[in-house]
């Protein structure tokens, strides 16, 4: 017997992660994605995150690096696509996705040895407010609906828009110094970087309802990946938010 879900069609498959499951594909509660799976799978991800970190910390030299940077850039940019393409390769790229996130972050480490102690507070500071997102969703305390990730989403393609112009006008002569001041004011800078843990934040909420959708959809187990992963991405970036806040605040200082 099929699953039963509390999740309309509509709310489900608006869902990128579920948009191409069909009717047939739905299973037994035995066979259906879990939050343990989830969680086993987000846990694995992110242990591969490290593994990759560790490898950015390792690598010296130069020519290396730059290699290995530039594939782990277009590793970023290219695995979620092969994620959500098709779940009997969503486990590989997530895999190499995660590893292509933790030699990224990590090769930034290796960049800012002096660092080290940022480096461990954004990492605490991360999982705390992980937990916190995570205790909010569940109590119910913030509802997440089709407006609120379509206000989220537009909040993330103003900012990346925004980035870009930035770096755009900054290129231009007669824009620069007053693209500099924006870039280098210390204030600006926090507000930026406060807006950026908010944003980040508020997407572990997003991410906790799709996991939620998938679950209680009763959807493959082979949809965990597609779950896990898009987690792992919010996580990875808010870690980079609160590092980047951060150092704002003692540059802001010192």
């Amino acid at each position: 017997m099929e699953k039963e879900s509390r999740f309309s069609r509509k709310g489900l498959f608006a869902n990128p992660i579920t948009k191409k499951l069909r009717r047939s594909e739905y299973v037994a509660e035995g066979d259906a994605a879990s939050y343990r799976g989830v969680a086993v799978k987000t846990l694995l991800l992110l242990l591969t995150v490290m593994i990759g970190g560790a490898l950015g910390m390792m690598v010296t030299d130069p020519m290396l690096m730059l290699i290995l940077g530039i594939a782990s850039l277009v590793v970023m940019l290219l695995s979620p696509l092969f994620v959500n393409m098709s779940t009997r390769i969503a486990p590989a790229a997530s895999v190499i996705g995660s590893l292509a996130m933790g030699y990224a972050v990590g090769f930034a480490g290796y960049m800012l040895p002096e660092f080290s102690d940022v480096i461990f507070l954004a990492a605490v500071l991360t999982v705390a407010i992980v937990l916190s997102m995570m205790c909010v969703y569940f109590s119910g305390m913030i509802k997440v609906t089709a407006k609120f990730k379509r206000v989220l989403y537009s909040l993330l393609l103003a900012s990346v828009i925004g980035s870009l112009m930035l770096f755009i006008l900054f290129l231009i002569p007669a824009t620069r110094s007053i693209t500099a001041f924006f870039l280098t004011n210390p204030l600006i800078c926090l507000l930026f970087s406060v807006l950026g843990v908010l944003l980040a934040s508020f997407f572990l909420l997003s991410d906790f309802d799709d996991i939620e959708r998938v679950v209680g959809s009763g959807l493959p187990r082979a949809y965990e990946w597609s779950a896990s992963y898009s987690l792992v991405i919010t996580v990875v970036w808010l870690y980079l938010e609160i590092f980047d806040l951060i150092m704002t605040i003692r540059d802001l200082f010192d």
